[in-house]
């Protein structure tokens, strides 16, 4: 068993250097094949590149062909800067300043601004401030020796109270001063003369006339009250007489012709319409009276 074992190795051992010598020698005749192109490209690209350098030279030591408007230019520039005296730092073309290859940075405006210092590029960064109101609060600053109070903006042409409360958060003052009040002009009290003190009127008194009952009156009694003529008094009798034949109410009067409320209220405190001297009687109707009348005689007899 051991033998066999032993065989078994040394075959497989000789099969696998076989394997090997054959995969070295494929790599070998590959590498034979390979050498000889590679070496090819090499000599084939150093003599592209040589040919390549020696045009690049030739290129560079040739002059490079002038146009014609160029040349002119170029003439004319020669004749003028013959002509062209020499600063006291070197001829013009050294006097030219350069160009600086960077712009300075805009700087950013912080708020909020001081109103005494602030420029006038500072002041129409403000909301609805305007270049030429800018320049009215720096005239008004130099002209008062600056800003004791903001509220003195108000006294800027342009700006108002809408304005004045846009741009109040973005200004303050170090030193603010309350303004004084304005003194309010003196009123002189007119004087009042003197007058003598008068009595108060006396209480007009009425006439004494006796209480006049409408719906027995007559014309002589009717003349006793105030203002009343002849006319008037004929004109309370036919009224009673003619036409209501009785006063349930004083009231009634001035349905005569030429009585006013004015002569009413003259009137008033001296009419009644019955003995009693009340100034209005229940109204009956004209079939009450007659059944009334009736009642009355019946009980007479």
């Amino acid at each position: 068993m051991n033998f066999r074992k032993l065989l078994l190795f040394a075959a497989y051992g000789a099969a696998v250097t076989s394997f090997c010598l054959h995969q070295r020698h494929i790599r070998l005749n590959r590498l034979e094949t390979v050498q000889p192109y590679a070496h090819y490209c090499e000599t084939e690209s150093t003599e592209i590149l040589e040919i390549s350098e020696t045009a690049e030279i030739s290129e560079t030591e040739k002059p490079a062909p002038v146009p014609e408007t160029e040349s002119a230019l170029s003439e004319s520039a020669t004749e003028n800067s013959e002509t062209v005296p020499e600063t006291e730092s070197g001829t013009a073309s050294e006097s030219v300043t350069e160009i600086p290859e960077t712009l300075p940075e805009t700087t950013e405006i912080q708020f909020p601004l001081e109103l005494n210092r602030a420029t006038l590029e500072e002041l129409c960064a403000l909301p609805e401030i305007g270049e030429v109101t800018a320049q009215n609060i720096i005239d008004y600053r130099e002209a008062n020796g600056g800003f004791l109070n903001r509220q003195q903006l108000l006294e800027i042409p342009g700006i108002g109270e809408y304005k004045y409360a846009l741009i109040l958060p973005y200004l303050y003052l170090e030193t603010e001063y309350s303004l004084p009040e304005p003194e309010e002009p003196e009123t002189e009290v007119p004087e009042i003369p003197e007058t003598e003190l008068t009595e108060p009127p006396e209480e007009s008194i009425l006439p004494e006339i006796p209480s006049i009952n409408l719906n027995t009156a007559s014309k002589e009694e009717l003349l006793l009250l105030p203002d009343c003529d002849e006319t008037l008094a004929d004109e309370i009798l036919t009224l009673r007489d003619r036409d209501i034949h009785i006063f349930y109410n004083i009231l009634e009067i001035t349905l005569a012709e030429h009585v006013t409320p004015e002569l009413f209220r003259k009137w008033e405190p001296y009419l009644t319409v019955d003995d009693d001297g009340s100034t209005q009687i229940p109204y009956v109707r004209p079939y009450e009276q007659e059944t009334e009348n009736q009642e009355n005689q019946e009980n007479q007899d």
